[in-house]
């Protein structure tokens, strides 16, 4: 979720004599090259803007997106590091200086807000937490400013948008030291303002949109929508079709996510993106598990991993480390316990990203149970409820029967499958029974069983029209540890409180 933060780019509209708008065809020109991924050719574009206005913000903040695709394809990349510091820093110098001859100027502030947020975005990606967090902040103010003063300043909406989405959406750890609390109604609306009425920004925040309604709100249908659109005038990205793909497989459409794929991994590698092109094979692999195809994960998770030995961060990815989680587990699934167990126990040893998700899955006993479990949740994610269903209640008969490999101490994980496939069919009372049936559990297998439970009744609640008890079971639900169930707990709430 963290893992896609795209650049926030700038038009200026008409100034002052002596600060006049650079030729807003080299700023278009630029960025088509930037967005189609061709850096040099949107180098000198840029580079001709500084050169005709030595003096303007504009030239040297659009040089900050530059880099800022490269040091996100590869943050060891120290030219690209470098870049971007020392572009926004002369960007902010150049917007004081506008703002110590004409105060409070809203352009002037539009770039010295979007600068402060280049560097932001920067620090965020260095792990430099608190400078991140400084950064951001003083970006978020400045850009407050303008809005305030001119609210027909359309570009600049997709920043504060943003800031104020994140703000309600993020887990509580990352929000606690941001200057706002946020508004997740009002990020979006921000950003679609700018979508449909900015100039420049224009496309820039239909991938910011597409970003939060895929992956936060889950809303794939618009998502999507939003997608198509950016790709009818930007068709080489290949960072929106790999989100389209996502898209796909998350809609039960994994053919046409696997059809999709290959064409945007052969379009990342003839721009020479090795990472990035391993990065969208990774996901490539989640559609195969998600259609049971897993001795083909572990072929496919193989190459990436030895594509990546030979660069300069190797081991250390993640995507390094997320491929070789693909790779063991998937021989897991096969039923190729000894060959996942020495997997495992390398990985763990790696001590790489997913090296201690490794030490769980070599604590816990791997059984029958959990590869048919597999099978049924894939069929839920693959929109065949009734399938899931069916295979469930196999699972149950085993159980019942103290077959081997099917232990009961795993009770809460069936419960939560049944009831995810109730949800899944819209037989609404029937799902709050069988995730009820978690909450009663004194000792579930999983400590978070209990957390998606309450998760999953606020969704059934919510949408059975009962807002009391939706309301109770999600407030159970933000008391999680995990990050990923407080974020979804607080997408319900924003949902329950719109309706």
């Amino acid at each position: 979720m963290i893992k896609q933060l795209l650049l926030l780019v700038s038009f200026l509209a008409a100034l002052g004599q002596s600060y006049a708008a650079p030729n807003d065809q080299q700023i278009a020109k630029g960025i088509q090259y930037g967005y189609d991924f061709e850096f040099k050719k949107a180098d000198e574009a840029f580079q001709s803007v500084i050169q005709s206005h030595p003096k303007h913000p504009a030239g040297y903040f659009l040089r900050t997106g530059i880099f800022f695709w490269q040091f996100l394809f590869d943050n060891e990349n120290e030219v690209a590091a470098e870049g971007l510091r020392d572009n926004a820093e002369k960007a902010i110098d150049l917007a004081d200086d506008w703002l110590d001859k004409t105060e409070d100027d809203p352009e002037a502030l539009f770039y010295l807000g979007a600068a402060y947020g280049a560097l932001g975005r920067y620090h965020l990606l260095s792990r430099n937490w608190m400078s991140a967090l400084y950064y951001g902040n003083k970006g978020y103010k400045n850009l407050q400013k303008v809005i305030e003063k001119k609210t027909d300043y359309w570009d600049a909406y997709i920043g504060v948008g943003m800031f104020d989405y994140y703000a309600a959406a993020l887990p509580s750890f990352v929000t606690a030291f941001l200057a706002t609390d946020g508004n997740r109604s009002q990020g979006l609306d921000f950003i679609q303002r700018t979508a449909t009425q900015g100039v420049l920004l224009r496309a820039e925040a239909q991938v910011f949109r597409a970003q939060m309604l895929l992956f936060f709100e889950e809303d794939f249908a618009g998502g999507e929508a939003v997608l198509l659109e950016f790709l009818k005038a930007y068709p080489n990205n290949f960072s929106a079709q790999h989100m389209l793909a996502y898209t796909y497989y998350k809609t039960g459409r994994i053919e046409a996510a696997l059809k999709l794929l290959p064409k945007t991994i052969a379009r990342a590698e003839s721009k020479g993106f090795l990472v990035p092109s391993q990065r969208i094979r990774n996901t490539m692999a989640k559609a195969l598990i998600l259609n049971d195809q897993f001795a083909s994960v572990v072929t496919l998770s193989r190459s990436v991993m030895k594509k990546l030995e030979g660069t300069k961060k190797g081991r250390e990815s993640y995507v390094y480390a997320e491929a070789y989680w693909n790779m063991c587990i998937s021989m897991a699934y096969q039923n190729q316990l000894k060959e996942a167990k020495t997997c495992f126990a390398s990985l763990e040893d790696a001590d790489i990203s997913t090296s201690d998700s490794a030490e769980e899955w070599l604590e816990k006993p791997f059984q029958q149970i959990h590869i048919d479990l597999k099978l049924a949740n894939n069929q839920i994610e693959r929109l065949e409820p009734q399938k899931s269903l069916l295979t469930l209640q196999e699972i149950k008969k085993n159980m019942d029967a103290k077959a081997e490999g099917f232990s009961r101490a795993y009770l809460d994980l069936v419960h939560i499958a049944r009831g995810r496939a109730y949800l899944a069919s819209n037989t609404l009372e029937r799902s709050i029974e069988q995730f009820r049936a978690v909450v009663a559990l004194e000792d579930p297998s999983d400590e978070s069983s209990k957390d998606w439970a309450h998760l999953f009744l606020g969704q059934a609640y919510r949408r059975l029209g009962n807002k009391a008890e939706a309301r109770k079971s999600l407030k159970l639900a933000l008391k999680t540890d995990q990050a990923r169930i407080e974020m979804l707990a607080k997408r319900e709430l924003a949902q329950l409180s719109s309706t």
